[in-house]
């Protein structure tokens, strides 16, 4: 199928050019809130967060805005001059405050250098590794795509229960279609429900291959039974979906999101809107692997390949972009964090804006739209009262310059501090 597979000397490449190797999963189970606490614990009383802006998608921006948080939730936000301050305040002025980031595409369990004989314990270390680079980079929350021998799981539940530092998680468990067909409906409805029991939170299906080869895989009426049973037992759906055929194929499934979407077409997007199909665009990942190409023991054709299909593919989607959203579709952010792209996931940011997302639809499509996504909606991704107290601090003002969601002075889990000079254990 013409992937570009190797680990270690040999990478695999995640959902655009190729998959990623996810075996069975271990355990868990889907629970219908975020759990609230890192490591790190909340403070107890009541206390403060003083900003220079503070942004929320609803009520959008509020100069000289003070926070107010008790234990892992925020209980008030105004205007400073309207408020007691409380007991203690942390002053950020004249920073800008907003939600923590809601990722809502990302492979914590990928990292570069993996190897097919590496043990468990070292890819659960190197997860725990990408999901502290990913919370540092203002990430407090995360849908994450397709892991490999059950370490997402093992990861979500450990972050859970506060022994290890990471943005709250949802996991798909393995990604289901890969290989093609799955040998008819029947089929389909049993992996769902393998993965219901293994403690799947989302279930992941794969419409086409890759961007260098997007043939079909999965058949319509395969992801339309993948997608009902995963329905009944309360898990929403995610597609990959590069051509205009496995997209159309997902769209006839009513999925709760498609990935990619390189040829999606306007048309196709008005579609989405009306079943409220949410797009999940992933403008940054192929750049990534250009940029770090030789770093990721790529060859001069492999690099050019990527280069031929963001020129082909990548950019005359951007150009389509503006009319997409102008549909009404709802966008997600989504980085495809993948190898050594943790902790960079905000740089998908830029790429949105570039490709002509205004800014305050770029932060919403990270914040509210993606936590909607989640059905987390109200819990993060938000500053109202009653969410998780998930903060991100940056030097300046993104709505300006959406490079500034790349320069985070601090980081907010659950009203707890997060220590950005840390090192992975």
């Amino acid at each position: 199928m013409g992937l570009l597979c190797r680990r270690g000397v040999r990478l695999c490449f995640a959902a655009w050019l190729a998959f990623s190797s996810c075996r069975a999963p271990s355990r868990a189970r889907e629970s219908p809130a975020p759990s609230s606490q890192p490591s790190g614990k909340a403070p107890d009383a009541l206390w403060g967060v003083r900003c220079g802006v503070a942004w929320d998608p609803d009520s959008l921006a509020l100069s000289d805005a003070r926070i107010e948080i008790d234990g892992d939730r925020i209980v008030a936000v105004g205007n400073a001059s309207e408020m007691a301050p409380p007991a203690r305040e942390i002053d950020y002025r004249p920073y800008f405050c907003m939600p923590g980031l809601v990722d809502a595409h990302t492979h914590l369990t990928s990292y570069a250098g993996e190897r097919p004989n590496d043990s468990l314990e070292k890819r659960r270390a190197e997860a725990v590794r990408a999901a502290l680079a990913t919370l540092r980079a203002g990430v407090t929350s995360v849908r994450d795509l397709g892991g490999s021998e059950g370490v997402d799981v093992w990861l979500r539940d450990e972050i859970a229960r506060g022994d290890v530092l990471g943005p709250r998680m949802q996991a798909a468990g393995t990604q289901i279609g890969v290989g093609g067909s799955l040998g008819g409906p029947d089929a389909a409805r049993k992996s769902v429900l393998r993965h219901v029991q293994a403690g799947s939170d989302v279930i992941k299906l794969f419409a086409t291959g890759g961007a260098n080869d997007p043939v079909p895989l999965m058949p319509a009426s395969e992801m339309e039974a993948a997608t009902s049973e995963a329905h009944a037992d309360g898990l929403r759906v995610a597609a990959h979906a590069i051509s205009t055929a496995g997209i159309d194929g997902a769209l006839s499934a009513k999925v709760d999101s498609i990935e990619h979407a390189g040829e999606l077409t306007v048309e196709e997007a008005r579609s989405m809107a009306r079943l409220g199909i949410v797009l999940v665009p992933t403008l940054y990942i192929l750049r990534y692997y250009i940029d770090e190409g030789p770093h990721l023991s790529l060859s001069e054709g492999e690099i050019a390949d990527l280069r031929r299909t963001v020129r082909t593919l990548i950019v005359p989607f951007e150009h389509r972009l503006p009319a997409i959203v102008a549909t009404g579709v709802k966008v997600a952010m989504g980085s495809d964090a993948f190898m050594g792209l943790h902790g960079r996931n905000a740089r998908e940011l830029v790429f949105m804006a570039r490709a002509g997302m205004t800014a305050d639809d770029v932060v919403r499509a990270a914040t509210a739209t993606s936590a909607a996504l989640l059905n987390w909606q109200g819990s993060v991704g938000t500053l109202r009262p009653g969410a998780h107290a998930d903060l991100l601090v940056l030097r300046d003002d993104p709505r300006l310059d959406m490079e500034a969601v790349e320069h985070v002075v601090a980081v907010f889990r659950g009203g707890a501090s997060v220590p950005l000079d840390a090192r992975p254990p």
